[in-house]
């Protein structure tokens, strides 16, 4: 009788121990459905950081316009674009109001998670690459356009401010400074040619025409 209860004890324990694990199938279930869960939740997360990139292109895009508008006018704008010390990106605006520099606008363009970088080249050449893969930093870069020819003109010095010079080689305005200070090595003018934004694997490049004074937004991955 003793033993009868014993060995019902151990069959219970038995059925206790065994229900409380997994079964085989049971675990290829799982993982099969963390699987399909991480298989559509990879693209989607890679999806928003892509989204990151691309709206950062576009909106350094719009401020590429914004400025060639301005530069082509009367107001003769210019677009500082840089890395603040909060770690976003913005754009101020400035133009030349026939007797000053005036800061018109300042408009975020990237959120902190956003890594932008700037090629340069030397005198319009395509093929005198200068320098590659350098960071926007909170000194930045000064971009503006050629009134006559409505191209880009070189990279502009941070100080430059003052009187702008028309086609003709003109002071437009009275100024202690040139409004248009190029970037130069040697005898060379330095030239953006392309602006580069990535975060996570997504990249896209803002490819610059720069006797067009045009561009490209391109997807890179």
């Amino acid at each position: 009788m003793w033993q009868g209860r014993n060995m019902s004890k151990q069959c219970y324990m038995y059925k206790k121990f065994n229900n409380s694990g997994f079964s085989l199938v049971e675990l290829i279930v799982t993982i099969g459905i963390f699987m399909t869960l991480l298989s559509v939740l990879v693209p989607s997360f890679n999806s928003i950081l892509g989204t990151g990139a691309k709206s950062g292109a576009n909106k350094i895009g719009v401020s590429l316009d914004r400025t060639k508008t301005e530069a082509m006018s009367r107001l003769s704008g210019k677009m500082h674009f840089y890395r603040a010390a909060d770690g976003y990106y913005y754009v101020d605006y400035y133009c030349h109001n026939g007797t000053t520099e005036v800061l018109m606008d300042t408009e975020r363009v990237g959120d902190k998670k956003l890594t932008v970088t700037y090629d340069t080249v030397l005198d319009l050449s395509e093929e005198s690459v200068d320098e590659t893969d350098i960071p926007i930093n909170e000194t930045g870069i000064i971009l503006t356009f050629d009134r006559s020819t409505g191209g880009f003109y070189p990279l502009q010095q941070e100080n430059s401010c003052g009187a702008q010079t028309d086609g003709e080689g003109k002071d437009r305005v009275t100024a202690t400074k040139a409004w248009f200070m190029p970037v130069t090595k040697g005898d060379s003018a330095v030239y953006v040619k392309r602006i580069t934004i990535a975060r996570g694997s997504k990249t896209f490049q803002i490819e610059l025409d720069l006797r067009g004074g045009t561009y490209e937004i391109i997807s890179k991955r």
